[in-house]
């Protein structure tokens, strides 16, 4: 192994160790997920991740404060970056379906559906960002990242000539808490993180996935919903996936069943 690397894996578990101390500043209690018994505050829209983050060549975008949360029949933000839900019901969601035309914003669930579920989900893609009720609560321009620019976004921003891996994100865990932290554009690794998330960058909790009327793989792997489906297949779609494979982190892009409920994080265009 040459020398780069060897210090890249050397700043990265370190830095890991440093991140998994906690997401909150020292002396503070641990965020309680939002849920109906606890339904926090709903951020307001101009309560941004501020760091600019590169999704194509030209493009760049803000991402939202938190997962998307459907509660009490509102929409909103998540109010922490590492909230996530216990619970699945008709009230309370952060792990949507397919958005289309005849599915609710993903929300509709098999009793519904009936025998021939997936064809509810067979439909071009609406995006969660142009819900109205969402619009009149956080404001407009919010939209989903296509799979291309997940790519772009994981795989191919370039820092100090390095790409993926330890370079634009890295797999950490924050309080228990297992997820992705995605840097922004220019960032530069630091040591002396105090133990919290970085203001500057992106932590997607991994909250597992839906199927069924049950939750799957809580806290051990993300599943991030794409803008785009599957090239041939009316049934699937493109996913974002990340978890820990024999202990090697892996984020990776893959296709999954649009019936399966995932997180959505929703980003701005930087104009």
């Amino acid at each position: 192994m040459c020398k780069k690397r060897l210090l890249v894996y050397a700043v990265a578990v370190l830095l890991t160790a440093i991140l998994a101390v906690g997401c909150e500043p020292e002396n503070s209690t641990i965020p309680t997920p939002s849920g109906p018994d606890n339904p926090g505050g709903t951020v307001e829209a101009d309560t941004l991740v501020a760091a600019v983050f590169s999704v194509s060549d030209s493009q760049k975008v803000r991402f939202s404060p938190g997962n998307l949360q459907y509660i009490n029949h509102q929409w909103r933000f998540a109010e922490h970056q590492g909230d996530v839900l216990s619970v699945y019901n008709d009230d309370t969601c952060d792990l949507f379906r397919w958005s289309a035309e005849n599915t609710n914003w993903g929300l509709t669930d098999e009793e519904t559906a009936g025998a021939n579920t997936w064809m509810y989900y067979r439909e071009p893609f609406v995006d969660y960002g142009t819900n109205q009720q969402l619009i009149e609560s956080l404001g407009e321009g919010w939209r989903t990242l296509t799979a291309e620019e997940w790519d772009y976004l994981l795989n191919k921003r370039t820092f100090d000539g390095d790409t993926g891996l330890y370079n634009s994100y890295m797999n950490v865990r924050i309080n228990g808490q297992y997820g992705l932290l995605i840097f922004p554009d220019g960032y530069t690794q630091q040591l002396e993180h105090p133990g919290v998330i970085p203001d500057s960058c992106v932590f997607l909790p991994a909250s597992g996935y839906r199927m069924d009327g049950h939750l799957y793989d809580t806290n051990s792997k993300g599943y991030y919903r794409t803008a785009s489906p599957h090239p041939t297949t009316l049934w699937e779609c493109v996913t974002v996936r990340f978890y820990q494979d024999n202990g090697f982190p892996k984020a990776r892009l893959g296709y999954s069943h649009r019936t399966i409920g995932v997180a959505v994080r929703l980003v701005r265009d930087v104009e």
